[in-house]
């Protein structure tokens, strides 16, 4: 007889179990990723049509200036769910990737622990994986698969900064970019910058302006009392939105990270700025994702613009110091992958564990009974002692084959030995 148990989810299998479809910037250039990026606003809405589909009975989406990703399980076939959400979201096959299983559980782990990250070692993107599962939560489409992978991926990356270095010396895009523009002038001290955008990568990027020495900062957003609190902050100046077109003749390099949902600075808007620098140089650097400065704007003479991407090389070295770190972290990667993975074969196991420890202590049980009706005499503590060891010995006996069933539990052993056993303990397929 044949206990009933549920089944590993396979690549083209059953449903069930977590699958991530994204693109990074390890996969897609910035413009394909500008491309893919959801608004904040519109993310709600996808998770619920995605849900109702019935393609995916969770969805959760996570989209950044270097990646978007969406972390589901599956209510059909896993090839039909990745389908549906690639053409929901728009991603390219050509450029975004599958994982599924293990492989998806590991890209999580890595990518909560910014072992994935442009900038190694960076704390935003945990924050941020935080508020994907956070908006997924209101809009209904969290369950117990992303819930339990997720906050597994939450106390590790917990635990990577805490228990590496690789938080020392904290980096972000904000930080790359300021290191870029002292790679290019040096010193900040007399160079002037411009600062678009006073939202997280601003704050960021004015903070460590600050700490490198730059004096020279003006602060413009379209919003002016947040530029002009951020431009405080830090001993800087702040100016009117509408006078960009002004500020881009006077200063050296500008640094935009905005959420303009298209370029906020134009060829045209460069070009005529540039009449007026009398060939002076300008530096423009575009942290943003979608991007906040037209691409054709690095064609102009004497203006040099970079875009998030050609950060990655500045980002490469500046984490020679986090690599040793980094190994560290894979290693506790590796270690709860595999905890995670003996806990869910162990599920897979219960229910015969189950049948077979409550049908050994019910045997256990009902012959201590019949034994105590021959020891009239036992006083209530002798009793108790004869109970006691009928469920010890009930337990001893079912130990070998209980760790057995653990260790081969989701493998195709696993499955032969499940059947075993409850063929040789007499269970029932209900049980």
């Amino acid at each position: 007889m044949i206990t009933v148990r549920p089944e590993l989810p396979r690549p083209d299998g059953p449903p069930g179990g977590l699958v991530i479809v994204g693109l990074s910037h390890h996969t897609a250039s910035v413009d394909i990723r500008e491309r893919a990026a959801v608004p904040v606003d519109n993310i709600p809405g996808l998770l619920r049509s995605l849900v109702a589909s019935g393609a995916v009975s969770e969805a959760a989406l996570l989209s950044t200036c270097n990646r978007v990703e969406c972390y589901f399980s599956p209510s059909t076939t896993t090839d039909a769910a990745v389908t549906e959400v690639r053409r929901q979201l728009g991603l390219p096959a050509t450029a975004s990737y599958v994982h599924d299983g293990v492989a998806a559980l590991r890209h999580l782990f890595r990518v909560s622990s910014s072992l994935d990250s442009l900038v190694l070692g960076e704390a935003q993107i945990l924050g941020q994986v935080k508020e994907a599962i956070g908006m997924a939560r209101e809009a209904g489409t969290v369950g117990n698969v992303l819930e339990n992978c997720t906050s597994r991926a939450f106390r590790l990356a917990k635990r990577v900064r805490t228990d590496t270095p690789i938080a020392q010396s904290v980096v972000s895009v904000g930080h790359v970019a300021v290191e870029l523009a002292r790679t290019i002038f040096g010193d900040l001290a007399g160079v002037s910058v411009l600062l678009v955008g006073a939202g997280k990568m601003g704050v960021l990027a004015a903070r460590h302006l600050r700490s490198h020495g730059a004096q020279k900062v003006l602060v413009t957003n379209r919003t002016f009392e947040r530029g002009r609190l951020l431009a405080e902050q830090h001993g800087f100046s702040a100016s009117a939105y509408d006078d960009l077109p002004i500020l881009l003749q006077a200063v050296d390099v500008v640094i935009c990270s905005t959420g303009a949902p298209r370029p906020i600075i134009t060829r045209e808007l460069v070009e005529r700025a540039s009449r007026k620098r009398r060939f002076r140089p300008l530096f423009l650097i575009d942290i943003a994702v979608p991007r906040d400065i037209e691409a054709s704007v690095g064609d102009v003479d004497d203006v040099y613009l970079y875009n998030i991407d050609d950060l990655e090389q500045v980002s490469r070295s500046n984490a020679t110091g986090r690599v040793e770190a980094a190994r560290t972290a894979e290693t506790m990667v590796e270690e709860e992958v595999a905890a995670f993975e003996q806990w869910r074969r162990e599920r897979l196991a219960a229910p015969t564990i189950r049948a077979i420890r409550e049908n050994a202590l019910e045997a256990a049980t009902l012959e201590a009974e019949k034994a105590l009706k021959y020891l009239p005499g036992l006083d209530a503590k002798g009793q108790e002692t004869v109970r006691k060891l009928a469920e010890v010995i009930a337990s001893r006996l079912t130990r070998a084959p209980i760790e057995a069933l653990k260790a081969a539990a989701g493998t195709r052993s696993g499955d032969e030995l499940a059947d075993a056993a409850s063929t040789l303990f007499g269970l029932t397929p209900e049980e």
